[in-house]
């Protein structure tokens, strides 16, 4: 095979890989996984970076290949190995070389994003590709944007668990990577829609913008025939209308930022240039249809309103303050700073805030987030870089958003071609909005990488890309030695695609094995949850369910049956010490062994598991400070030991970390019952009927008491409410007319024990009491 043909042949692969990966990461989801919208995104990303790093490398090896530079290559080369630094040093190595799931933000999709930019100005350059590449881009906006319209009127046949109509998703399953992806493509299609009115006016075509090749300048290719040129001005501006549709629909917060910001830098920089009469249509349109959805409750501007919450203070002053999700925000980058002065210099690694949080968490995030809410991410991109990659990553990240838009803007000062000039300002204000919507949000890869194409394609279209003389071609033919190492390159290539399959196939096994659960399949679950540690072995959030699967599954057995009960046992502790070797610092996993060694206890009853289960708690606790469970599991263990005051003291913790617990808050009133104290039993129940007055195990133990007590009255009160919750529940008709009786009311307390009769005429006890009533 001659060298064109390789050559041929390694830039098509190239050029579709590049474009299918735009296009499929996007909009591609698989509702089989469990991560519908997360997993199956970045195996589609790492399927085709494998596939045009394969073809780039055997075309470099065969017939070699000349670089094209950059004047942003540096910062993104010093990013890439800084990330590669965090990926060492950090405190969970193979995390942050896979990523942590369902957000796969590690090495392995960095070095994708990377070559994503490097593919970009190496062979954007070339008009045709060029122009695919935004046509893809817009294809993919005005897909989703319909897809998130129709999920706004209830179109959508497919059952989520958010609901669609209240926030627009479409493809990207969140409604802020929805809107991230737009506030992006907006400023994008503005520029094309407003140059390609130019060009109707005789300017020349654009795309790209003058490349030097030793000097000397090549000009882009002729314009296109009006009737073309018409037809894509109106498509630009149906995606245009429609995409502001979707990221009005998405009520967003942050992308809306973004897209602010974005619109102020493109109205600054081109409003000179710009044809009013298309821009104030575009404007008026883009009026209606925020005034069309910012009626009802759920508008965007009802959204933006509630950053800002009145409050009156005990002087009875009234204050203003940021309040709801944006305040919480305020508090999660106030631990994350701790956090970076930590790790100052590399990081905690990338993608492994998750498991380090644990230890920063505080009973107030704990309150106003919810309960076990895991915070693997800061929701500001620049804390996330900060404290993953350090001071040294965030300072190359900094350097690297300031190079680009300075160079942006430079380029733009020397572009004499108005229609070069709108679309860098359109790139360079797609770029901008994604650092205004990152310091409320974090990157995923569906909209990621669409900021790293962008970068690239500014570079290209700035002209800030150089491309050395082609090297003389290689005569006669190709070495044995080079169609072997390439031979070796695709064998590799095909291995890795190969790996790639299992993480995917993993995740549709855990979904099965989740739908199991609910089902409360407990053993299909196990076989699931097996596939998918077969296919997965070293993620974490697999073997936490599993282990906790198994300590159910031995939770449930009789306890007659204690040989297999003891099987089962053993079976979850095999598998819990198989997770601790994933993360031996994990508060989970010492939670869950401590359930398996109480559970043991209860077996055979040996001090030895007894003492362990509450070390394994303890230890839960010291790698996360803000945990119920271990409180919790550990009074349950001192109250069968009838250690009451143990037993008090951590249901007490439970209330201090979740103080709307009415269970736990009722069951401490039950250990002041056993102890014979009345009085802090009764104070106890009825604050937990305080926040659920409808909890019949509160209501009964008050009514109890004040039976015993005497206070017959308040006991009926207890019971007759618990008889309005439950009508089903026979017993407590007993009990009322017990109340009923000793109160002296014999005639309401004849029509309760008859009601008993008449669903259980063999109750000799209720009968033998109606016999002895007077009548």
């Amino acid at each position: 095979m001659n060298e064109q043909k390789i050559e041929k042949y390694c830039h098509t692969i190239i050029e579709y890989g590049f474009l299918g990966l735009l296009l499929f990461v996007p909009l591609y989801f698989d509702p089989r996984a469990s991560g519908v919208f997360d997993t199956t995104k970045v195996a589609v990303l790492r399927f085709f970076s494998i596939i045009i790093l394969t073809a780039w490398l055997v075309k470099a090896v065969l017939i070699g290949h000349v670089f094209v530079r950059s004047k942003l290559d540096l910062p993104v080369l010093a990013f890439f190995w800084a990330s590669i630094l965090s990926t060492i040093f950090s405190m969970y190595p193979y995390t942050s070389l896979v990523g942590a799931y369902k957000r796969h933000e590690g090495l392995t999709t960095t070095i994708s994003y990377i070559l994503l930019f490097f593919v970009t100005t190496n062979f954007l350059h070339k008009k045709d590709l060029f122009k695919k590449t935004i046509y893809i881009i817009f294809t993919v906006a005005i897909l989703s944007s319909i897809y998130g319209v129709m999920q706004r009127f209830g179109m959508d046949p497919t059952n989520w668990a958010s609901d669609v109509k209240v926030r627009a998703v479409s493809f990207f399953g969140n409604p802020i990577f929805f809107g991230a992806y737009f506030c992006m493509t907006i400023p994008l299609a503005l520029s094309f829609f407003l140059s390609r009115q130019r060009q109707e006016q005789g300017q020349r075509q654009i795309l790209p913008a003058k490349k030097k090749i030793k000097g000397k300048a090549v000009m882009p290719a002729p314009k296109e025939r009006q009737t073309w040129e018409k037809g894509r001005v109106l498509c630009l501006g149906v995606m245009l209308c429609l995409s502001f549709a979707g990221e009005v629909y998405a009520v967003s917060r942050g992308p809306l930022v973004g897209l602010f910001v974005a619109m102020v830098l493109f109205g600054i920089m081109a409003w000179k240039r710009m044809l009013m009469v298309r821009t104030g249509v575009i404007c008026a349109i883009f009026g209606l249809i925020l005034v069309f959805s910012s009626t009802g409750p759920d508008s965007v501007f009802k959204r933006m309103s509630s950053i800002v919450e009145v409050k009156e203070t005990a002087g009875g002053e009234k204050q203003a303050e940021i309040g709801g999700t944006a305040g919480n925000r305020l508090k999660i980058w106030e631990r994350s700073a701790h956090i970076m002065l930590d790790y100052p210099v590399f990081g905690c690694g990338l993608d492994s805030l998750k498991f380090i949080y644990t230890r920063y968490k505080t009973l107030l995030m704990e309150s106003i987030e919810g309960h076990n809410v895991d915070y693997d991410r800061s929701h500001n991109e620049f804390f996330d870089i900060g404290v993953m990659r350090g001071f040294v990553g965030l300072g190359v990240y900094l350097w690297l958003f300031f190079s680009f838009l300075f160079l942006c803007w430079k380029a733009c000062r020397k572009m004499e071609d108005v229609n070069e000039r709108l679309v860098l300002i359109g790139i360079a204000a797609a770029v901008l909005a994604y650092h205004a919507q990152s310091f409320f949000a974090f990157a995923v890869c569906s909209f990621t990488i669409l900021f790293w194409t962008l970068m690239g394609m500014g570079m290209v279209q700035a002209g800030y890309i150089t491309i050395p003389q082609e090297m003389k071609k290689q005569r006669g033919k190709i070495s044995p030695v080079r169609y072997g190492l390439s031979g070796l390159i695709i064998i590799m290539g095909v291995f890795l695609l190969y790996l790639a399959c299992f993480p995917y196939k993993a995740d549709i096994c855990f979904r099965e094995g989740e739908r199991a659960i609910n089902e409360n399949n407990l053993d299909r679950a196990l076989k699931m949850y097996e596939q998918a540690v077969k296919f997965n072995p070293w993620e974490r959030h697999y073997y936490g369910e599993l282990t906790f699967t198994y300590y159910k599954k031995a939770a449930s057995i009789p306890m007659e049956d204690r040989d297999k009960k003891k099987e089962w046992i053993q079976r979850a502790f095999n598998r819990i010490r198989d997770a601790f070797v994933l993360n031996p610092n994990d508060g989970y996993f010492y939670n869950i062994m401590g359930a398996i060694y109480a559970l043991a206890y209860d077996v055979d009853g040996r001090e030895q598991d007894k003492q362990m289960a509450i070390k394994s708690y303890k230890t839960a606790l010291k790698y996360n400070i803000v945990f119920a469970e271990p409180h919790n599991n550990m009074a349950a263990l001192y109250s069968k030991l009838n250690q009451y005051e143990d037993a008090i003291r951590e249901y007490k913790n439970v209330v201090r970390i979740i103080p709307d617990d009415f269970q736990c808050l009722s069951t401490i009133g039950d250990i002041y019952f056993k102890m014979g104290q009345m009085d802090k039993a009764i104070q106890w129940n009825q604050k937990a009927l305080a926040i659920n007055p409808n909890l019949s195990r509160a209501l009964h133990r008050l009514g109890e008491i004040y039976f015993s007590m005497g206070a017959y009255p308040s006991s009926a009160i207890c019971f007759k409410r618990i008889a309005e919750i439950e009508p089903s529940n026979i017993s407590v008709h007993t009990d009322l007319g017990a109340a009923l009786l000793r109160g002296g009311k014999i005639r309401e307390a004849r029509e309760e024990f008859e009601f008993v009769l008449s669903h259980e005429p063999g109750n000799t006890y209720v009968r033998g009491i109606l016999e002895s009533l007077p009548m």
